[in-house]
């Protein structure tokens, strides 16, 4: 599951549907509706890490909401 993550860049986009993101810490994944945040704490170790040196994002989520 793992592979499929890789750390954000400046151009990556959450879009309308978000994205998930895996802590780099624990690998607990939450999903974001945008990028305008520098660092980020873990609701799940509490361990704080910036975004662009730590976080990781699913690069194949295409997931779409039903309508």
């Amino acid at each position: 599951m793992t592979e499929d993550y890789a750390l954000i860049k400046k151009k990556d986009r959450a879009g309308f549907d978000g994205k998930n993101i895996m802590c780099p810490s624990c690998e607990h994944t939450s999903r974001i509706y945008n990028l305008a945040w520098s660092a980020l704490t873990c609701q799940h170790c509490g361990v704080s890490s910036p975004k662009y040196n730590g976080w990781l994002i699913d690069q194949l989520d295409t997931w779409q909401t039903p309508r």
